[in-house]
Protein backbone atom coordinates (compact mmCIF):
# COMPACT_ATOMS: atom_id res chain seq x y z
CA UNK A 1 0.00 0.00 0.00
CA UNK A 2 1.28 3.57 -0.84
CA UNK A 3 -0.31 6.62 0.30
CA UNK A 4 0.45 10.08 -1.22
CA UNK A 5 -0.60 13.28 -0.23
CA UNK A 6 -2.17 15.84 -2.14
CA UNK A 7 -2.06 19.31 -0.04
CA UNK A 8 -4.83 19.74 0.57
CA UNK A 9 -4.35 21.45 4.30
CA UNK A 10 -2.58 24.57 2.77
CA UNK A 11 -2.83 28.30 3.21
CA UNK A 12 -5.38 28.93 0.61
CA UNK A 13 -8.20 26.50 2.09
CA UNK A 14 -7.55 27.67 5.81
CA UNK A 15 -8.36 31.15 5.01
CA UNK A 16 -10.94 30.69 3.23
CA UNK A 17 -12.47 28.51 6.04
CA UNK A 18 -11.29 30.89 8.46
CA UNK A 19 -12.05 34.08 6.38
CA UNK A 20 -15.44 33.35 4.62
CA UNK A 21 -17.15 30.59 6.38
CA UNK A 22 -16.41 31.91 9.75
CA UNK A 23 -15.26 35.34 10.00
CA UNK A 24 -16.93 37.09 7.29
CA UNK A 25 -20.72 35.76 8.39
CA UNK A 26 -20.16 36.86 12.36
CA UNK A 27 -18.45 40.07 11.41
CA UNK A 28 -21.44 40.94 9.10
CA UNK A 29 -24.03 39.95 11.67
CA UNK A 30 -22.04 42.09 14.13
CA UNK A 31 -22.28 44.71 11.70
CA UNK A 32 -26.20 44.57 11.09
CA UNK A 33 -26.71 44.75 14.94
CA UNK A 34 -24.56 47.35 15.47
CA UNK A 35 -26.25 49.54 12.78
CA UNK A 36 -29.55 48.58 13.84
CA UNK A 37 -27.99 49.77 17.58
CA UNK A 38 -29.53 46.36 18.80
CA UNK A 39 -28.08 44.67 22.00
CA UNK A 40 -29.19 41.51 21.07
CA UNK A 41 -26.23 39.65 20.09
CA UNK A 42 -27.92 36.27 20.20
CA UNK A 43 -27.85 36.22 16.67
CA UNK A 44 -24.35 36.71 16.15
CA UNK A 45 -23.94 34.11 18.35
CA UNK A 46 -26.23 31.93 16.43
CA UNK A 47 -24.32 32.48 13.74
CA UNK A 48 -21.00 31.31 15.34
CA UNK A 49 -22.54 28.05 15.88
CA UNK A 50 -23.72 27.36 12.77
CA UNK A 51 -20.16 28.38 10.76
CA UNK A 52 -17.95 26.77 13.58
CA UNK A 53 -18.99 23.39 12.74
CA UNK A 54 -19.04 24.13 9.30
CA UNK A 55 -15.55 25.09 8.65
CA UNK A 56 -14.78 22.49 10.98
CA UNK A 57 -16.62 19.47 9.09
CA UNK A 58 -14.58 20.78 5.76
CA UNK A 59 -11.62 20.75 7.42
CA UNK A 60 -11.95 17.28 8.63
CA UNK A 61 -12.52 16.74 4.63
CA UNK A 62 -9.24 18.01 3.87
CA UNK A 63 -7.48 16.44 6.54
CA UNK A 64 -9.19 12.59 5.13
CA UNK A 65 -8.10 13.11 1.21
CA UNK A 66 -5.36 11.07 -0.14
CA UNK A 67 -4.13 9.53 -3.19
CA UNK A 68 -3.81 5.37 -2.49
CA UNK A 69 -2.53 2.61 -4.07
CA UNK A 70 -3.09 -0.73 -3.09
CA UNK A 71 -3.84 -4.11 -3.54
CA UNK A 72 -4.06 -3.13 -7.58
CA UNK A 73 -6.38 -0.43 -6.96
CA UNK A 74 -6.28 3.23 -7.29
CA UNK A 75 -8.58 5.05 -4.97
CA UNK A 76 -8.46 8.74 -4.62
CA UNK A 77 -10.32 11.28 -2.47
CA UNK A 78 -11.59 10.82 0.93
CA UNK A 79 -14.01 11.52 3.84
CA UNK A 80 -17.66 11.99 1.81
CA UNK A 81 -15.80 11.61 -1.65
CA UNK A 82 -13.49 8.90 -2.82
CA UNK A 83 -13.67 6.59 -6.02
CA UNK A 84 -11.59 3.62 -6.59
CA UNK A 85 -10.84 2.65 -9.99
CA UNK A 86 -8.37 -1.08 -11.36
CA UNK A 87 -4.86 -0.24 -12.13
CA UNK A 88 -5.93 -2.05 -15.19
CA UNK A 89 -7.92 0.52 -16.49
CA UNK A 90 -5.50 3.65 -16.24
CA UNK A 91 -3.86 4.39 -19.05
CA UNK A 92 0.07 4.99 -17.87
CA UNK A 93 0.81 6.58 -21.11
CA UNK A 94 -1.35 8.89 -21.21
CA UNK A 95 -0.89 10.77 -17.42
CA UNK A 96 -0.01 14.38 -18.09
CA UNK A 97 0.42 16.95 -16.00
CA UNK A 98 -1.61 20.12 -16.25
CA UNK A 99 -1.21 23.71 -16.08
CA UNK A 100 -3.20 26.04 -13.92
CA UNK A 101 -4.82 27.54 -17.07
CA UNK A 102 -5.56 23.83 -18.54
CA UNK A 103 -7.24 22.40 -15.14
CA UNK A 104 -10.41 24.52 -15.16
CA UNK A 105 -11.09 23.41 -18.79
CA UNK A 106 -10.23 19.90 -18.30
CA UNK A 107 -12.71 19.91 -15.08
CA UNK A 108 -15.50 21.59 -16.49
CA UNK A 109 -18.57 22.33 -13.84
CA UNK A 110 -18.33 20.99 -10.49
CA UNK A 111 -21.84 18.78 -10.09
CA UNK A 112 -21.24 17.39 -6.82
CA UNK A 113 -17.96 18.32 -4.37
CA UNK A 114 -16.14 20.50 -2.52
CA UNK A 115 -14.63 23.43 -4.17
CA UNK A 116 -12.29 26.40 -2.43
CA UNK A 117 -9.63 28.12 -3.37
CA UNK A 118 -6.63 26.10 -4.17
CA UNK A 119 -8.75 22.83 -3.35
CA UNK A 120 -11.23 20.82 -5.08
CA UNK A 121 -12.51 16.95 -4.41
CA UNK A 122 -15.68 15.51 -6.23
CA UNK A 123 -17.17 15.26 -9.66
CA UNK A 124 -17.09 17.49 -12.32
CA UNK A 125 -18.67 17.75 -15.87
CA UNK A 126 -16.25 19.08 -18.57
CA UNK A 127 -17.59 20.50 -21.72
CA UNK A 128 -16.84 17.79 -23.34
CA UNK A 129 -15.48 14.40 -23.28
CA UNK A 130 -16.25 11.79 -20.10
CA UNK A 131 -17.08 12.78 -16.58
CA UNK A 132 -14.12 13.65 -14.08
CA UNK A 133 -13.35 12.49 -10.49
CA UNK A 134 -11.01 15.49 -8.88
CA UNK A 135 -8.50 15.29 -6.20
CA UNK A 136 -6.71 18.25 -6.18
CA UNK A 137 -4.85 20.43 -3.88
CA UNK A 138 -1.72 22.63 -4.20
CA UNK A 139 0.99 21.70 -6.24
CA UNK A 140 0.82 20.73 -9.97
CA UNK A 141 -2.38 18.49 -11.14
CA UNK A 142 -2.57 15.43 -13.45
CA UNK A 143 -4.39 14.00 -16.06
CA UNK A 144 -4.98 9.90 -15.06
CA UNK A 145 -6.99 9.23 -17.73
CA UNK A 146 -8.92 5.29 -17.50
CA UNK A 147 -10.63 3.19 -19.80
CA UNK A 148 -13.87 3.32 -17.77
CA UNK A 149 -16.59 6.02 -17.29
CA UNK A 150 -15.07 8.53 -16.05
CA UNK A 151 -11.25 10.35 -16.10
CA UNK A 152 -8.96 11.05 -12.70
CA UNK A 153 -7.25 14.40 -12.01
CA UNK A 154 -5.03 14.01 -9.20
CA UNK A 155 -2.37 15.95 -7.51
CA UNK A 156 -0.23 13.96 -5.29
CA UNK A 157 2.86 15.66 -3.93
CA UNK A 158 5.11 13.38 -4.92
CA UNK A 159 4.16 12.65 -8.34
CA UNK A 160 6.94 10.90 -9.59
CA UNK A 161 6.52 8.36 -6.75
CA UNK A 162 2.96 8.09 -7.63
CA UNK A 163 3.57 7.45 -11.31
CA UNK A 164 6.27 4.96 -10.54
CA UNK A 165 3.75 3.06 -7.94
CA UNK A 166 0.79 3.18 -10.65
CA UNK A 167 3.11 1.40 -13.27
CA UNK A 168 4.51 -1.32 -11.00
CA UNK A 169 3.48 -4.72 -11.55
CA UNK A 170 -0.08 -5.73 -10.60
Amino acid sequence: MQDFSVGAVGWKPLAFLLGFVVAFPVLLTYAALWATHSRHYFFAWFVLVITVPLALALLVQLSVVRVRVEGGRLTVGGGLYRESVSLASVDLGAIRPLSPVELPRVLGTRTNGVGMPGFVLGWFRPGHGKKVFATAGSGTALLVPTSGAFDLVVSPVDQAAFVAALGTPR
